[in-house]
């Protein structure tokens, strides 16, 4: 690729301030509509990278002022009028009110004979807290949590039940991430006096005794939400009665105060072990320090190894570790305390082909968790090596649970799949029998749809997985709208899960596609490096030939195909519109990077430049420049209509890129096709809204936007 020819394709983007474009209406009225865009001015910044100038002509969308936000909304106001028209568009968003409208469970943890979760009943904003005695027995509620958490905006972000059940904590979580812990008492549910400000998460471990517990705290809520100060990582510890702000340090980094700690207890109770790592890639370092010596500090216990290492309990002195090192695709080593060094370390469950997820202990066995060509895959091991059986799962999906619980002899999973929102499984380690534990009601029946996987070649003739899914009565092989999504980062592996507006697309005859992309971790982590940094091309490639070879074998056509993506990874569908626009038909991009040259300015998480690398590391601005969605839209040419989608309150992967890139995109496009942005106000990171309405409303109008823009037949299911 040659820099120069990258320049040019930044002076292509230099519009003429007040672009009106029109735009033809692809209801089934066919009726013709002009839409006026907004005015949007130009500034004349240029930056200059590595000795070349780059025109930014948008700028001024990056700053939160009173003219951009009369932009958004004259911008908002375009896209209300472009669906506002569709047939049964209201009855479209009543229907997915209707398949959101379902309780959802939370995964069961065991206290001495009882069973604690999270119900969140059908419509409510917020969970309540029940126990249930036995596995069998009757449940009651013992904490509604919208009854003591004050703000609506806040979230509840788990809960940690003390080992004596007798306690409960939980952290409340503004849309920013940042919150508290409060604590209450599970006979009596009334909440305690001993807030903990300054958290992110449910990280309460509490100690055996349960006279405490011990949690990550990062400063100031207030400072840390508006900005002023840097996140410091600090381990504490709460003895129950006592002042939060007395809580002692045990650990923290003065050299590195933003590094981030995993903490989390041996089985036994004795050790507290913590993972350090500099949020910048996966390796990490081990400490641990013996909770049975007033005097123990923090031993090191691995240190210095490019690879990383999560605490997955022990057996006496025996620590066991899921790692990458020297096993790419991940294995579970034993550690001794008694002889930790490298060469003593042991294979428990060694590295095979499917890389592994994910490792519990729940009495006395080892529950591994694989993924299979991106299917979930459970064996139980013992914990000298021996595997004793394989789990039969009951559905393709995203796979959650398996809670530590060494003394338990029955555990708890949950699959959340295209069709079914989470149903909890109950599963005896014994017979490896499971069966279904708690089942959601739902307003459609999930028997009606149905997924299979195929493979197929990317550009370099890698072989990728891709799940299918549609409607049993719906011809799969009959060119019709299929909405083909891509993520491909973080080595995260693409399992189908749930989500109500796609029932409402296949329940419209419309086809789902989920490759498993270069960049995620469907094949471990060479599969992971083969879509980061330098190789983020190959993600694009990958999401491209799934979209040749969907046309290819008649699954759908050019016109009736729908890029999509979102969140970290959103910049790839937007990337392979912009190079293979004949490919698609519409684009909708949700809550995206897409100016790939700023976005570390912006982003709290810094891990996401070894995902994509910086603008200011000259072969990585390079790669990042040739894909950039701002950067590489093209004067008069034809582009698919596009929708995206940002939220006020993201934080993640801020606003800016979406007003940014459409603004670019009215001004360049070629045709009548529209390019519009959908503002989410309130919301955070990938929230479609702050109520079920909000939500409803949101997925409504993306899918008509769909059926107008495809000329869809059916209107709403």
């Amino acid at each position: 690729m040659r820099l120069t020819l990258l320049m040019l394709t930044a002076a292509a983007l230099l519009p003429s301030a007040g672009c009106t474009g029109k735009i033809a209406d692809a209801s089934m009225s066919r009726s013709r509509l002009t839409l006026d865009y907004p005015e949007t001015r130009t500034v004349n910044q240029v930056d200059r990278y590595h000795g070349f100038e780059v025109a930014d002509p948008y700028r001024w969308l990056e700053e939160d002022t009173d003219e951009t936000r009369a932009w958004i909304e004259a911008q908002d106001g375009l896209l209300e009028g472009y669906v506002e028209g569709v047939e049964g568009f209201e009855g479209l968003r009543q229907r997915l009110l209707e398949v959101r409208k379902f309780d959802r469970f939370g995964i069961p943890q065991r206290r001495g004979e009882r069973l604690f979760f999270i119900k969140i009943s059908a419509g409510a904003q917020q969970g309540a807290l029940y126990a249930q005695q036995g596995v069998l027995g009757e449940s009651r509620r013992i904490l509604d949590f919208s009854e003591v958490i004050e703000d609506p905006s806040h979230r509840v972000s788990g809960f940690a039940v003390s080992h004596d059940g007798q306690h409960v904590v939980w952290a409340s979580l503004a849309p920013s991430g940042w919150g508290w812990l409060d604590l209450a008492g599970v006979s009596d549910g009334q909440r305690r006096s001993e807030r903990i400000m300054g958290v992110a998460g449910a990280s309460a471990i509490w100690t055996h005794d349960s006279r405490g517990f011990f949690y990550l705290e990062y400063g100031d809520v207030s400072e840390l939400e508006a900005g002023t100060a840097e996140p410091r990582t600090t381990l504490r510890y709460h003895a129950l009665g006592t002042d939060p702000d007395d809580d002692p340090i045990i650990y923290q980094r003065e050299d590195r105060p933003s590094m981030l700690f995993s903490p989390k207890l041996s089985d036994d109770g004795r050790y507290l072990v913590l993972g350090l790592n500099d949020g910048t890639s996966s390796r990490n370092d081990v400490v641990y320090k013996d909770l049975n010596s007033e005097t123990s500090d923090f031993v090191p216990l691995i240190s210095g190894i490019d690879a990383s290492f999560i605490f997955e309990g022990n057996v006496g002195s025996r620590f066991f570790f899921q790692t990458d090192h020297e096993a790419p695709r991940g294995r579970l080593i034993s550690v001794d305390l008694k002889s930790p060094q490298p060469e003593f370390w042991a294979d428990v469950v060694p590295e095979r082909a499917a890389p592994l997820t994910g490792i519990s202990h729940v009495g006395g066995r080892l529950v591994v968790r694989f993924a299979l060509h991106a299917r979930p895959v459970v064996e139980i091991w013992k914990y000298d090596g021996t595997r004793e059986r394989e789990l039969e799962l009951p559905a393709i999906g995203l796979l959650a649970g398996f809670p530590d619980d060494v003394d338990g002899s029955v555990s708890f999973f949950r699959l959340n799949s295209l069709h079914d929102p989470g149903t909890t499984y109950r599963v005896d380690l014994e017979t490896g029998k499971s069966e279904v534990h708690q089942r959601p009601e739902l307003a459609h029946n999930p028997d009606d749809y149905e997924i299979r996987q195929v493979f197929y070649e990317s550009k370099d003739g890698v072989r990728i997985p891709m799940f299918l899914a549609h409607r049993k009565d719906v011809p799969l092989r009959s060119r019709r709208e299929l909405n083909l999504y891509g993520y491909g980062h973080g080595g995260w592996v693409a399992f189908p899960w749930f989500q109500p507006h796609l029932i409402s697309w296949m329940d419209m005859g419309g086809t789902y596609a989920l490759p498993g992309l270069r960049g995620g971790g469907e094949y471990g982590t060479e599969w992971q490096e083969a879509g980061t940094l330098l190789n983020k091309p190959n993600t694009i490639d990958d999401y491209i030939a799934a979209a040749e070879w969907l046309i290819e074998h008649e699954y759908t056509t050019a016109d009736r195909l729908v890029a999509n993506g979102g969140s970290a990874s959103g910049v790839v569908p937007a990337a392979a519109v912009i190079r293979r626009p004949d490919l698609f038909g519409a684009a909708v991009i949700d809550f995206p990077f897409l100016d790939m040259l700023r976005y570390h300015h912006f982003t709290p998480v810094a891990g996401w430049t070894q995902g994509y690398g910086s603008s200011e590391v000259a072969e990585q601005f390079e790669v990042l420049f040739s894909y950039s969605p701002v950067h590489n839209l093209k004067r008069d040419q034809c582009y698919p209509a596009m929708l995206t989608i940002v939220a006020e309150e993201d934080t993640a992967t801020v606003p800016m890129h979406g007003y940014k890139f459409i603004a670019a995109f009215q001004a360049v496009q070629g045709c009548d096709r529209p390019g519009l942005l959908k503002f989410i106000p309130g919301a955070g990171h990938y929230s479609y809204g702050r109520s079920p309405e909000d939500i409803a409303t949101t997925e409504a109008q993306i899918l008509a936007f769909l059926i107008r823009t495809l000329g869809m037949g059916r209107g709403a299911a």
